[in-house]
């Protein structure tokens, strides 16, 4: 039999032994009917040489291992491609499918554990060199940088990966992305001192807030009902001539109008405190930030009444407290990266999660689970108990951002590689049911 014009590196029978399929060099999977060597059908989508073939013994599914770092899952009866799992760093030398059909090893550097219809144990990337990510509350849009250090925002339908949207306009890099509750705006946080707000079907700026002065913007948030902005900026170190001597410029929480930018209230802080990153509460009135004395090295988060201005609580959290922070509305509770969990009329510990140290937190839409991230691992608790329910793991060591869907459904991680200097990516896990 004749197969191909092309090296042939991976061949699989399936289970009846009526069909032969046979993976080629330019990454074409070819089927054939194995007594007469008809051909049957081409399974197109890899882009590097299949290594490894193997047929599921329970459907009429196919798997591929490519040099391309994609596991393909394959309908071959019909010829879809029911998936392109990624994950694995380097190329893909092989693959099996486990007799019941519930798993896929693969391997190449590493060896990768997959549930072949939702991938719950596998991740996938679904864009490259990202940083700060948002998904629209309704879940049809995703909006991203490019990089830690991008100054453009690509917004993406969900449903057909297609770009809706690029949206230029900050000289700086931008470091928070938010819709608003309705997807109409879009906020961003930039270190060129502003924020800007995106009036989504123009693809325009309407609103530029530049009352941060010479402080980078690095927080942004909107209140459930849309109709205030949350804005911080973290203490500046600066020099007015070269080698001058250093001043310094206070950090800011700023709650604003984003359909006018007229401010509502400028929270105070004391001096030598710098912020990390904030949260509503329960309404629009209730805001919490996540604060460190600089020289103290205290680590606090401090919930504020917006219509007044003072506190409701000041609680000590940690270092890594600071890096993130998350709120549940219908139990009530604030989570930081500390892995503290915390009452939002009190801020009395409820739980905490073991190991803390996160470099992000986030609930579930329905405020079943906690997903926090940590060196190379994703991890799913249950925020009732604080007990854990899973790891996912990463391709590599990160520090990044954490978020639900809309619908909780999937995990998103936005990393930032210390080793490539702040180039990252988005990857996405199912969650369990």
């Amino acid at each position: 039999m004749q197969v191909s014009p092309q090296f042939a590196f991976a061949v699989a029978f399936s289970p009846d032994s009526k069909v032969l399929a046979v993976g080629i060099q330019d990454g074409t999977i070819v089927l054939y009917d194995a007594d007469k060597g008809a051909h049957v059908r081409n399974l197109v989508g890899h882009r590097g040489m299949i290594r490894a073939l193997d047929f599921s013994t329970k459907e009429p599914m196919l798997i591929s291992a490519s040099e391309d770092r994609i596991v393909g899952v394959w309908n071959w009866q019909t010829g879809q491609n029911l998936a392109a799992l990624r994950g694995h760093s380097q190329m893909v030398l092989g693959a099996a499918i486990s007799p019941d059909g519930a798993r896929i090893a693969s391997a190449g550097e590493d060896v990768k554990i997959w549930n072949p219809k939702v991938n719950q144990f596998g991740s996938r990337m679904i864009a490259g060199s990202v940083f700060a990510f948002a998904f629209s509350t309704d879940g049809k849009y995703l909006a991203m940088t490019h990089g830690m250090h991008g100054h453009d925002i690509t917004v993406k339908d969900m449903a057909t990966d297609m770009t809706i949207a690029e949206l230029n306009g900050h000289d700086g890099s931008i470091k928070d992305l938010a819709f608003s509750p309705d997807n109409k705006l879009l906020a961003s946080a930039s270190l060129d001192c502003t924020v800007k707000i995106w009036n989504l079907a123009e693809r325009k700026a309407i609103v530029t807030f530049r009352d941060h002065g010479e402080l980078g913007v690095t927080q942004v948030a909107f209140s459930a009902d849309g109709r205030w902005v949350a804005s911080g900026a973290p203490e500046l170190l600066k020099a007015d001539v070269p080698l001058g001597p250093l001043r310094i410029v206070p950090a800011q929480v700023k709650v604003w109008d984003p359909h006018t930018g007229k401010i509502r209230r400028a929270m105070a802080l004391d001096k030598r405190v710098t912020i990390g990153r904030l949260a509503f509460g329960s309404s629009p009135d209730r805001l919490a930030v996540t604060c460190s004395n600089v020289m103290t090295q205290a680590y606090t988060i401090r919930h504020w009444d917006i219509a007044t201005g003072n506190d409701i609580f000041v609680a000590p959290t940690s270092a890594n407290g600071l890096t993130g922070l998350a709120y549940e509305p219908r139990r009530k509770i604030f989570a930081s990266a500390s892995g503290k969990l915390l009452d939002e009329a009190t801020g009395k510990e409820v739980h905490t999660l073991v190991g803390g140290g996160f470099s992000d937190i986030a609930f579930s839409p329905d405020g079943q689970r906690i997903a926090t991230v940590a060196g190379g691992t994703a991890t799913l608790w249950e925020p009732e108990t604080a007990v854990e329910i899973m790891q996912l793991h990463l391709a590599a060591p990160t520090l990044g951002f954490v978020r639900f869907s809309p619908d909780g459904r999937t995990i998103a991680v936005s990393t930032a590689l210390a080793s490539s200097q702040g180039s990252g990516a988005l990857w996405v896990w199912q969650t369990p049911r």
